[in-house]
């Protein structure tokens, strides 16, 4: 009885080893794959913020209520009643005669 004890806490205590040492070479493993599992999801995060962006950008462009302002700012067409501005920079010394009344 005394020798069957003895061969079962060996044979426990070698699988308990097994167990460990193969736990411990795991262990790698897992911290690398948590790691990229990191970079993954931040990489997803970053990606879902451009995903949202470019979703924004598509539902104006074909958002039939703005498609006429799209229009306005994409082309220089001007509507019939409107009048183009082109501003101008007026020499100095024009400058000061407008600023002193003459």
């Amino acid at each position: 009885m005394a020798l069957e004890t003895t061969v079962k806490l060996t044979v426990n205590v070698v699988l308990s080893a097994l167990a460990v040492s193969n736990l411990m070479h795991l262990l790698p493993y897992s911290w690398s794959q948590q790691e990229k599992w990191q970079e993954i999801s931040t990489e997803v995060k970053h990606s879902q913020g451009r995903v949202n962006n470019l979703r924004t950008v598509f539902s104006r462009y074909f958002d039939p209520q703005q498609a006429e302002t799209i229009m306005k700012e994409q082309s220089s067409r001007l509507e019939p009643g409107q009048r183009q501005i082109f501003w101008q920079d007026k020499p100095a010394k024009d400058a000061k005669k407008v600023i002193n009344g003459e």
